[in-house]
């Protein structure tokens, strides 16, 4: 298997796991914030909007970047930001307001890392297979959506109903996306050009 080839398995399992990571933490936001902040259903459910409000917001700029500065580049910064985040909400989550303010500079993170993935697949694939790579990218994205909440969900039950944990579950697979994707080589400018 050629560097290519090993540079796609690894946008494919970098993708696995950031899914993992941002699924798991998406089913669990409404919960933590009844069950561990103390606040009520309706309210937990726009505050947990706000991540995907952000992620509107930052959408666009995102793409840009990638296009400009590279989709690899542009992923690793999101990764980065995403697990010192989330390793840090942990610990500073103790209401609505830090609550909010982490859920969007999720978003802006989130943005960098979700825009570029599907064209990052397209940059390390065999144009004739382009097909094929869209199939590889949406099981991995909907295989983590399976795994994501059920591995999240199977460590709240095991430490004792404790949604907080979920932020340290989500550090550690967006690091371990974050490794991965240091695997990826980087495309040559003719590579890119042809």
């Amino acid at each position: 298997m050629g560097h290519a080839d090993r540079s796609g398995l690894y946008v494919l399992i970098g993708i696995l796991f950031w899914f993992i990571a941002f699924n798991a933490l998406e089913a669990g936001l409404s919960s933590f914030a009844v069950f561990t902040l103390g606040i009520a259903p309706g309210t937990a459910s726009i505050y947990a909007a706000a991540i995907s409000l952000s992620f509107l917001v930052f959408a666009w700029p995102a793409g840009m970047a990638g296009t400009r500065y590279g989709r690899r580049a542009v992923i690793l910064v999101g990764l980065t930001g995403l697990t010192i985040l989330f390793a840090v909400a942990y610990f500073l989550i103790q209401g609505a307001a830090t609550f909010i303010l982490v859920l969007v500079l999720a978003g802006l993170f989130w943005a960098l890392v979700n825009v570029n993935s599907l064209p990052l697949v397209y940059d390390y694939g065999d144009e004739r297979q382009i097909g094929a790579y869209t199939g590889l990218y949406y099981f991995s994205s909907q295989l983590a959506a399976v795994l994501g909440p059920t591995l999240g969900g199977v460590l709240v039950d095991t430490l004792g109903n404790q949604y907080r944990w979920l932020f340290l579950f989500s550090a550690a697979f967006m690091a371990l996306a974050w490794v991965v994707v240091t695997r990826i080589r980087r495309r040559t400018v003719a590579t890119v050009a042809a």
